[in-house]
């Protein structure tokens, strides 16, 4: 339960958060990436944008944590997102998680491809399942929540 409540405290530390990933290494300024996202046709000005902050990666793509000066400038871009699917395959946009949740939704992801489940996502930065293509969505809190999901020791 505690660790919950940390958990839900660091992710709304966050809630203004998004990861892109797939964005040239020199396109780290607020400038930069709002010009990217427009280009891929998302309503998004500079002053909407609080800081670009590169990420460390050993491998792959640059990756960059845009923080948006409010949560609806993040929000009409996740919920917009969908869009890119099958027309772009270069730049992939993502909520900031916690590391708790990223390790859930990779588990749920994981298990998802193994046919276990029959789709996961995640959305404004909580992990949802569907267990049957025409169940409904419900919403993933801990690896328990996941039917039949084995549990590993973190």
């Amino acid at each position: 339960v505690m660790e919950r409540k940390i958990d839900e405290y660091e992710q709304r530390d966050r809630d203004r958060n998004m990861i892109v990933t797939g964005l040239k290494d020199n396109d780290t300024s607020v400038e930069d990436v709002a010009k990217k996202l427009s280009k891929l046709h998302f309503t998004i000005h500079a002053q909407d944008i609080e800081y670009v902050q590169k990420l460390r990666t050993t491998k792959g793509p640059a990756r960059m944590k845009v923080v948006f000066k409010k949560e609806e400038y993040k929000m009409q871009i996740m919920k917009s997102k969908k869009r890119l699917k099958g027309k772009n395959d270069t730049v992939w946009i993502a909520d900031d998680l916690t590391q708790y949740r990223s390790k859930l939704a990779y588990r749920a992801r994981s298990y998802a491809k193994e046919g276990n489940i029959a789709q996961t996502w995640t959305f404004n930065s909580k992990v949802f399942i569907k267990e049957q293509p025409t169940s409904k969505p419900k919403r993933v809190f801990r690896p328990e929540d996941i039917p039949g999901l084995e549990l590993e020791d973190d």
